[in-house]
């Protein structure tokens, strides 16, 4: 098991994923500041929520991806893992049992289950499942699914105000996507949206920090 946790490389990384996402968006604005026709802007806008929320999730299953990454480097024993990530490792054995389990696939499990927990974790199994529909509840259920740590407490993450135009970017972003004629109200509701959903993933590099940091994923202090 390797003693050094690789912090550093993974924040790194997510700097220069969170950095091509802003200079997008950022551009993506400029088309539209600096667009006379009326037409043209309406159609920009109802792109810049597209946008917006592709980089949402996107950034959001990357930094939890990196985190999965870093303990994959760690080849932490199973017995040292919180249950939370043992669990999510194992959703597909799981559903695969649900309501239509024989004694086979029953037998299968239990010795799959032993041979994992004396190994270490399977997180070649994990892949972050944004639902491909992030609103702020599904988020809310991936960070309680990964046993995750939130520095400052939950209630200064699910702000109501963050969390709702969290969830009107994606409803927006559905409704488009389905073809619906929708759009938002304004350039300047669009730049609030923007401003809180990159609240929301600073928030969400900041708990990736203090987990790895904290090494909140063990049970027990495996560097002692």
């Amino acid at each position: 098991m390797s003693e050094t946790l690789p912090l550093e490389k993974v924040l790194k990384d997510i700097e220069r994923d969170f950095e091509w996402r802003q200079n997008e968006l950022f551009h993506a604005r400029e088309l539209y500041l600096t667009s006379n026709s009326e037409i043209h802007k309406k159609i920009i806008l109802r792109s810049l929520v597209m946008l917006l929320y592709a980089h949402f999730e996107g950034f959001t299953k990357f930094c939890l991806q990196s985190y999965i990454e870093a303990l994959k480097d760690m080849n932490i024993c199973c017995h040292h893992i919180r249950s939370e990530l043992i669990a999510y490792s194992l959703r597909q054995n799981f559903k695969s049992l649900m309501g239509k389990g024989s004694v086979q696939d029953r037998k299968k499990f239990v010795s799959e289950f032993r041979e994992i927990f004396s190994s270490s974790l399977p997180l070649e199994r994990m892949e972050i499942d944004t639902r491909s529909n992030l609103k702020s509840t599904v988020l809310s259920e991936i960070i309680e699914e990964l046993g995750l740590e939130l520095p400052g407490g939950r209630e200064a993450f699910f702000d109501k105000k963050i969390t709702g135009n969290i969830d009107t970017v994606t409803n927006k972003r559905n409704a488009v996507a389905h073809g619906r004629g929708v759009s938002i109200s304004s350039f300047e509701k669009y730049v609030e949206l923007e401003k809180d959903v990159l609240f929301v993933l600073n928030q969400v590099v900041r708990i990736v920090e203090h987990n790895l940091s904290a090494k909140t994923y063990t049970i027990t202090d495996i560097a002692q």
